[in-house]
């Protein structure tokens, strides 16, 4: 958790300290497939947002399909968590196909995943595709019906500024993916 909360705060030397431990433990424990799959995600989220970010995808992609069939996994409410992430980190590198096929099959595995929703609405409205950008906006009020609207509007504008400004040229080149 906490290499998540730095690397959210934008802190990449505490982030790879983090990162470190949890390998360290992971040497120790290398049955233990819970610890694998988070140190997939931190290593490949901190790859990321360090310029190796077809490495970092990858390692997140690798949890995705190692969860995406887990029953364990699923049961607990967690089986879209991975792909949210996965298809996060994607958008936030400007690979814009990457982050369609994770928020997809997010929402496939979790039809009320709002991460997912809000992801694929962002990334509709920075392609232009302003019939999907209503449909994946409905999608998402409708998942977060019941829930705060303060917390639905932060997230929104946090999902929703996730591309850096360098794609959306970058898009309308066709390039970015």
């Amino acid at each position: 958790m906490s290499a998540l909360v730095a690397l959210k705060q934008g802190d990449i030397c505490r982030a790879t300290a983090e990162v470190d431990v949890l390998r360290h433990s992971y040497a120790e424990k290398k049955n233990d497939r819970q610890l694998e799959n988070r140190l997939w995600e931190v290593q490949g989220m901190l790859l990321c947002k360090t310029g190796s970010p077809d490495e970092g995808l990858k390692l997140l992609q690798r949890a995705v399909d190692k969860t995406k069939a887990d029953y364990g996994h699923h049961a607990w409410g967690n089986g879209a968590y991975y792909m949210e992430q996965w298809g996060a980190a994607a958008l936030e590198c400007g690979k814009l196909a990457v982050a369609e096929e994770a928020f997809l099959e997010a929402l496939a595995h979790d039809p009320g995943s709002v991460r997912a929703a809000l992801g694929l609405q962002s990334l509709c409205q920075r392609q232009q595709r302003t019939e999907e950008v209503a449909r994946y906006e409905a999608l998402a009020k409708k998942c977060w019906k019941k829930a705060d609207i303060d917390q639905f509007i932060s997230l929104r504008e946090e999902v929703l500024k996730a591309i850096p400004a360098t794609t959306e040229a970058s898009v309308k080149t066709g390039g970015g993916t």
